[in-house]
């Protein structure tokens, strides 16, 4: 099954689209911009994340700040008013994440960035042109910049054209990935947009169709940053991935098109870790508190964080921790009774594990005397002992 996220982090336009839909924010009712938006970037285990990018978006711009070493970031000069920022923390090798906040003097929000896998495919196009596996159709390697991007680019001007054409990038081998993150600058300026179209594809390997992710309405004017997500889960992305933009028209409609910087992240396919084997007494007393190990191995060694019931009705997650670190935990159970304990490990990519369980016995403390003078009389005469373990007495 196909999921998809499109994104779109907002240049030079009035408009941010963001996961399909389009966010405008009026001018109007706003105060000095002496706004401010203030945290930390830091991984699930709260390590700091240094050089994160953060950017509030606001009446077609932004303002924007870097994490340091400590992971602390602060962007002022935003505008306060009644519509909500986009605020976007992005850091290559990381997840994006991306919030709406509505921002006063001293908002602090705090980031927390999952790493994404390996770089797949990286291409500035500032080497050999064409970069060697793609088809560059009328693009041709430019010292112009395309949006925001460092020049070169790969740009394709009405001269260079006829009708019909496409830049198509190399194949890269992403079935060991359940998601894909494709990340890149475009531009397009046309005469008469109307009669113009491009479309971004992508396409699992030869024999696969083309599949249409197009993240923009029209050929007015584009500028932007984009990320696009495609998600497959356990049967990867494709052992051949590739990405087209492909040009619909006539070129004396068009003005010209750019691409840069074109990144795919890959995210490994994740495997579930396995499930938690509970170590510790299988019988106690009631109000006294019993300790239990619990520890899961990831496959893929990510941390993991356990969920634990007790049986009693009390339940409740752990922080996370190392694949395969024992984790302890007390518990008092106020009642005799028999009991589960049941528990299952999730690791910090979202994947569950099976449950462990182990069955404990809660005597009531006039019985555990009964049954302590019972057991030493069985240690005098172990004879009896195994005739009674025979039949499953004990």
């Amino acid at each position: 099954m196909l999921f998809l996220t499109t994104f779109s982090s907002g240049l030079n336009i009035d408009k941010i689209s963001y996961s399909g839909e389009e966010k405008s924010c009026e001018i109007h009712n706003c105060e000095l911009n002496n706004g401010t938006l203030s945290g930390y970037v830091t991984d699930p285990l709260d390590n700091p994340i240094e050089g994160a990018l953060i950017r509030v978006h606001f009446h077609g711009t932004y303002e924007e700040d870097h994490s340091d070493e400590t992971g602390y970031y602060y962007v002022d000069n935003i505008p306060i008013c009644y519509c909500m920022k986009l605020c976007i923390c992005s850091k290559d090798g990381y997840q994006t994440e991306s919030v709406e906040l509505g921002i006063t003097e001293n908002t602090v929000y705090d980031f927390v960035l999952l790493t994404v896998g390996e770089v797949l495919l990286s291409e500035d196009f500032s080497g050999t042109f064409p970069p060697e596996g793609w088809e560059p159709g009328f693009f041709n390697q430019s010292n112009l910049s395309c949006c925001d991007s460092e020049p070169p680019c790969a740009r394709g001007d009405w001269q260079d054209g006829y009708y019909d054409d496409f830049m198509m990038s190399k194949a890269i081998d992403a079935s060991n990935y359940e998601k894909c993150i494709i990340k890149f600058y475009f531009g397009a300026q046309a005469y008469m947009p109307q009669y113009i179209a491009v479309y971004l594809k992508y396409r699992r390997n030869e024999t696969s169709p083309w599949i249409d992710i197009t993240p923009w309405d029209n050929m007015d004017d584009v500028c932007d940053y984009f990320e696009i997500e495609i998600t497959y889960g356990p049967e990867g992305c494709g052992e051949a991935l590739q990405i087209m933009w492909q040009f619909i028209g006539y070129y004396y409609f068009l003005d010209f098109l750019c691409v840069d910087d074109v990144k795919v992240l890959g995210i490994p396919i994740n495997n579930p870790p396995e499930a938690p084997t509970i170590t510790g007494p299988t019988s106690g007393k009631p109000n006294i508190e019993h300790e239990f190990s619990f520890n899961a191995t990831d496959p893929d060694n990510d941390p993991v964080m356990y969920l634990v019931d007790w049986g009693d009705n009390n339940t409740g997650w752990t922080e996370y921790g190392d694949s395969g670190v024992e984790v302890i935990l007390n518990h008092i159970w106020n009642e005799a009774g028999e009991y589960t304990i049941k528990a299952k490990a999730k690791d910090i990519r979202g994947a569950e594990s099976e449950w462990g369980t182990l069955d404990v016995t809660i005597i009531p403390r006039n019985r555990a005397a009964c049954y302590s003078v019972f057991f030493r009389f069985l240690d005098r005469f172990p004879l009896i002992q195994r005739i009674l373990s025979i039949l499953g007495v004990v």
